[in-house]
């Protein structure tokens, strides 16, 4: 559904398009097999409402020339902080001049028809505090260098105004960031939330429903201020990455409908802020990690077509040689204590007796 903004523009330094618009940004992406087209239907056999080939090729001109027209618009505002395009029927690949809108921190391209890799361009917006580029066709690997978007890394501080502002002699109305927050819904925790004017501070990478592979990039866990992070239904393998932990803010993580395997990193027992959990229908195994905050999050559902997984909250017991585990190899480090103890005595035996 399209929110309707008012009759505010967006924030200064914004560009939102209209809803439902149908534009190619970056070429034609390979066709899918659900992508051929109808067969048409004679004149002669009733239909004689179908378009002319003239007419189709007159709203083919107006697209490609609106495409281009939007495109310009876009890639020349290099003051532009917040980027809304979702929710149209978008085409082809997304430019990789992206990366030179340097002062961009909201980017919002979901439920598009965007198709191949995402940009590496992508990471060199270091400003960058809020990515959904959800419901695409974006497949390849996730670009790696996440680090470069250091925004993600510090405390967020405000960049805009709470209230809208209106210049009379300019005729020209702004946004504020109260309204802002109020008509832009944030898909988190597995719901729509509307922060408000709080909006300003959210970060959030929203990957969710595309056709990413490969693996989880290991830097992304650098993005200590991360708020959320949605990489679900997408056909990423791999293990989830080991310092996962070190994402101190993540309130929300889901990973679920992918390829993941392995075991579930013990660091993210230490993630004090999660209250969202979704890792269902991967290929996890071993037993599920605990903590204190990790252990208020008690439904099945979050670890749901995991078959190797064990522990609570699953009903299902580890075994007996995972049973000892607990919070890392403390029952592995028990079991090298006697051995050692055994040799250390045997030696203390030998001085004596000499």
């Amino acid at each position: 559904m399209r929110i309707d903004r008012g009759s505010y523009g967006p924030a200064a330094g914004a560009f939102s398009s209209p809803p439902s618009a149908k534009f190619n940004f970056g070429g034609s992406c390979p066709p899918s097999a659900g992508d051929a087209p109808r067969q048409a239907t004679s004149p002669l056999a009733g239909e004689s409402h179908s378009p002319s080939l003239a007419t189709k090729l007159y709203e083919a001109d107006l697209i490609k020339r609106a495409s281009f027209a939007i495109a310009y618009c876009i890639k020349n505002n290099t003051a532009m902080v917040f980027l809304d395009l979702a929710w149209n029927k978008l085409s082809g690949r997304l430019p990789t001049w992206i990366g030179d809108l340097g002062k961009l921190r909201f980017v919002l391209l979901s439920h598009n028809a965007f198709c191949d890799n995402i940009p590496a361009e992508v990471t060199r917006l270091r400003n960058l505090q809020y990515l959904d580029l959800s419901a695409n066709n974006f497949s390849g690997a996730i670009p790696w260098h996440l680090s470069n978007l250091t925004s993600m890394k510090r405390i967020q501080k405000e960049f805009m105004g709470m209230y809208d502002t209106y210049n009379a002699s300019a005729h020209i109305g702004e946004m504020g960031a109260g309204h802002l927050g109020e008509i832009l819904p944030v898909v988190t925790k597995g719901h729509q939330l509307l922060y408000g004017g709080a909006i300003v501070y959210v970060v959030s990478i929203d990957l969710s429903d595309n056709s990413l592979t490969g693996e989880i990039p290991t830097d992304i866990t650098s993005l200590t201020e991360l708020m959320n992070l949605n990489l679900s239904s997408n056909k990423l393998s791999g293990q989830i990455p080991n310092m996962i932990g070190a994402m101190r803010s993540l309130e929300s993580l889901d990973l679920s409908e992918n390829e993941l395997s392995g075991e579930i990193p013990w660091s993210l027992s230490s993630l004090t802020y999660l209250s969202a959990l979704n890792l269902s229908y991967n290929n996890l195994s071993g037993r599920i990690p605990s903590g204190p905050q990790l252990d208020t999050l008690i439904s099945d559902n979050i670890y749901i077509g995991n078959s190797g997984l064990c522990g609570p909250p699953l009903s299902r017991s580890c075994s007996g040689n995972n049973s000892s585990i607990i919070h890392g190899n403390v029952g592995s480090s028990k079991q090298e204590l006697v051995p050692l103890t055994f040799y250390f005595g045997l030696v203390l035996g030998l001085v004596v007796g000499l």
